[in-house]
């Protein structure tokens, strides 16, 4: 889970420098822990507005959509 958040976080900051308006993170079902673990992760940022799981047709809960506050 440490790598994992470790990843996200790059990737968002990535993200933010570049002024992208969304972005998803692709981390499977399996247990949830690694799901669950990101999506309490991204909570508390003041930087994002929404974090949703994708539309089933996109990956649904095993995607996580991350939008941006500009």
């Amino acid at each position: 889970l440490h790598e994992a958040i470790d990843r996200v976080e790059q990737h968002i900051q990535d993200c933010l420098a570049g002024g992208t308006e969304y972005t998803s993170i692709l981390h499977g079902k399996g247990t949830g822990a690694l799901q669950q673990g990101i999506r309490e992760h991204l909570s508390g940022r003041t930087e994002i507005s929404e974090v949703r799981f994708a539309r089933p047709e996109e990956g649904g809960t095993g995607k996580t959509v991350v939008v941006f506050r500009f």
